[in-house]
């Protein structure tokens, strides 16, 4: 539920800052195709040591990519990068989720149990 809010919100708000529908929908594809990118990116740096020093890096970086991306819009940069960052940040949450959690009754996906060690 909450990606597919992120998308219509995104959405809107392209083309309430006066990006064209056709540009919307490109840099939209392009930010998907930099999840895809993120998600290859989260494998390569799927090392548990140093969780929470990882999260707050990217964190950071995504904080910065979306601040860019707020005051130009139409960059195609800003929404790959955005794309690579957000995604590459979900795995890193999950190990800390894990680790604050260890009964793992806080984590309800049952695919997330991978990251035991």
């Amino acid at each position: 539920g909450g990606v597919i809010g992120y998308w219509a919100y995104a959405s809107v708000w392209l083309e309430s800052s006066g990006v064209s529908s056709a540009a919307t929908a490109s840099l939209l594809s392009l930010c998907l195709a930099g999840q895809m990118a993120g998600s290859f990116v989260s494998i390569a740096i799927a090392d548990v040591r140093f969780a929470v020093l990882r999260f707050s890096v990217m964190l950071v970086a995504l904080l910065l990519i979306a601040v860019f991306w707020l005051a130009s819009p139409s960059s195609w940069l800003a929404a790959v990068a955005f794309g690579v960052v957000w995604m590459a940040i979900a795995p890193i949450f999950a190990r800390i989720v894990l680790d604050a959690d260890p009964s793992r009754k806080g984590v309800a996906l049952a695919h997330l149990r991978s990251w035991e060690e």
